[in-house]
C-alpha cells in the first residue's frame, strides 16, 4: 500500500481563532496539510464545533494556534480517537488540562518558532538600552537639544542579565554569542550544558540585577513566579541600567509585583524600563506617567508575516508524525508546568 493511501486514514480538523488562521497556516501550507490528511471539515473556531460536536468523533489529528479550545474533560469526550495535536503557537498552559495528559494525547507546539521574534525584540532593546538610546531621545525630543549627560555602557565587556532561561532566553544568548558581552542568569532549574556552551554564569536572582547593566526578563507566569520582581530589584541596580520586560501577563496576575517596581522607577529615573505586555492592570497603568518607561503593546511575539514560521512547522512536524518520526516540538506536562 503506498504511504498516500496510510496517510489518508488520519482524519483531521483545524480549530483555531479565525483572525489568526491565515497568518498561521497560509494558503501553501494549507495545500500541504491536504496533501497529508483528510480534513474533516473546513477550519472551525473554538465555539463553532459545539453547534455540531460530532464533526470531533473520527479525528485523528488537530491542527490549532491561537483561540484553540481548552480541552478538557468536556471537549475529549467528543475527541475519542484524538491522538495529537498540532499547536501553531507558543505556550499550551490554556489549551491542556489534566484530562489531556491522562489520556496520553500527543501535543507539539511551535514555541521555539514563536521565541524567535521575541528574542529579535530583546536584541534589539538590549544593545539600544546598553547605548542608553531610550533616554536619548526622550532628552532630545523635550529638552530639543542633545543631553550634556552622554555616558554608556556600550555592549563592549558590559553584563547582560536573564531571569529564567527558556525557549526565548536562550535564542537571545545565542544572538549576544558574537558580542563581546557577559551574560549572567538565574533560573530555578539551570540548563548546566547550554550554560557552559554559551559561557553563561549562573548567579542568584539578586546578583542578576545587582551585576547588570541589562536585564532581560523570561520568567514564566505561574503561581511560583508571581511578584518575583520587586522593586528592590530594581532599586538595586547600577546608575544607568535597564530591563527589559516581555514575560507573559494576566488580569492581576504578574511576574512584577508592580506597585513597588513602579515606585523604584519613579525613584531611579536613571533605569530605563522597556515593557512588552499586551495586558494592563490598574496598578500598571501608572507606568505610563513615567518617562523612563517605554511600553509596546505585546508585538514581541510572532505578528504578520512571522505567523507562518509557526504554521510551516506545524505542518512540517504533521509528516513527522505520519511517517513515525520523533516530533521536534513535542511537550510534556513537566515542560509545560516549568519552563518559560
Amino acid at each position: 500500500m503506498s504511504n498516500r493511501s496510510n496517510t489518508r486514514k488520519v482524519k483531521a480538523l483545524v480549530i483555531m481563532n479565525d483572525r489568526y488562521y491565515r497568518k498561521v497556516y497560509s494558503e501553501a501550507a494549507e495545500d500541504r496539510i491536504r496533501g497529508l490528511v483528510d480534513l474533516v471539515g473546513p477550519q472551525v473556531n473554538s465555539t463553532d464545533f459545539l453547534q455540531e460536536p460530532s464533526v470531533l468523533r473520527d479525528v485523528n489529528v488537530i491542527l490549532s494556534g491561537w483561540g484553540a479550545p481548552e480541552m478538557n474533560e468536556g471537549f475529549l469526550a467528543h475527541c475519542p480517537n484524538l491522538k495529537a495535536v498540532f499547536y501553531g503557537a507558543g505556550s499550551i498552559r490554556g489549551v491542556v488540562t489534566e484530562s489531556f495528559w491522562e489520556r496520553q494525547i500527543r501535543i507539539t507546539s511551535a514555541l521555539k518558532q514563536n521565541a524567535i521574534p521575541v528574542a529579535e525584540y530583546c536584541l534589539s532593546q538590549v544593545l539600544f538600552a546598553l547605548k542608553r538610546g531610550h533616554y536619548f531621545l526622550r532628552e532630545t525630543r523635550e529638552n530639543k537639544a542633545a543631553p550634556e549627560d552622554r555616558k554608556i555602557h556600550g555592549a563592549y565587556k558590559s553584563t547582560v542579565g536573564i531571569v529564567s532561561l527558556g525557549n526565548i532566553s536562550k535564542h537571545l544568548c545565542r544572538l549576544l554569542k558574537p558580542m563581546d558581552i557577559k551574560i549572567i542568569a538565574y533560573d530555578p532549574f539551570p540548563d548546566r550544558v547550554f550554560g557552559k556552551e554559551y559561557g553563561i554564569e549562573w548567579v542568584d536572582l539578586n546578583t542578576v540585577f545587582s551585576r547588570s547593566d541589562v536585564v532581560s526578563i523570561h520568567a514564566p507566569l505561574l503561581d511560583q513566579t508571581l511578584k518575583l520582581i520587586t522593586g528592590q530589584h530594581l532599586l538595586s541596580m547600577k546608575e544607568n541600567a535597564a530591563v527589559v520586560f516581555t514575560s507573559a501577563v494576566a488580569p492581576e496576575r504578574s511576574v512584577l509585583e508592580e506597585r513597588t517596581v513602579c515606585q523604584a522607577l519613579k525613584k531611579r529615573e536613571d533605569i530605563e524600563a522597556i515593557l512588552d505586555v499586551s495586558y494592563s492592570s490598574s496598578a500598571a497603568v501608572s507606568f505610563l506617567d513615567l518617562p523612563n518607561v517605554h511600553w509596546t503593546p505585546g508585538i514581541a511575539g510572532s505578528m504578520d508575516r512571522e505567523c507562518e514560521r509557526m504554521g510551516n512547522f506545524m505542518v512540517d512536524e504533521l509528516e513527522r508524525f505520519i511517517r513515525g518520526e520523533a516530533l521536534q516540538g513535542e511537550l510534556s506536562q513537566f515542560k509545560v508546568t516549568h519552563l518559560a
